[in-house]
């Protein structure tokens, strides 16, 4: 998945010569390397790791503490605690809101029985 060279990259340029010379090589590592990084770090799974650990690590250089639970009044008085918002995992993995393309106006979009193309 790489190609080894000296710490001080002293053969740095006997190297790129044999690549240069043998392509199919090259080519073959360089499939091999973009493989593994998309097989290993690019999953849905490996992202939201990724995603996780970045919020929970911006959240130690917050200034206040975000609340998990809030207090809640039930019917009959008594107060339950009720988790706020959703986990991460429902968050990332929730089915993508449908989109549709709101109309417009009346003579909003263009219509080409409305332009003369003869002149």
């Amino acid at each position: 998945n790489y190609v080894a060279a000296k710490n001080d990259w002293s053969d740095l340029n006997e190297i790129m010569d044999y690549y240069l010379l043998n392509q199919d090589e090259a080519e073959r590592i360089a499939e091999e390397s973009a493989r593994t990084f998309r097989d290993r770090y690019l999953t849905p799974a490996a992202e939201a790791c990724y995603i996780r650990r970045m919020i929970y690590e911006y959240a130690k250089v917050q200034n206040f503490e975000p609340q998990l639970y809030k207090n809640i009044t039930n019917d009959d008085g008594t107060v339950a605690q009720r988790m706020r918002g959703v986990s991460w995992e429902r968050f990332a993995f929730r089915a993508p809101a449908r989109f549709d393309i709101p109309g417009g106006p009346e003579g909003y979009w263009f219509k080409s029985n409305q332009v003369d193309f003869e002149d």
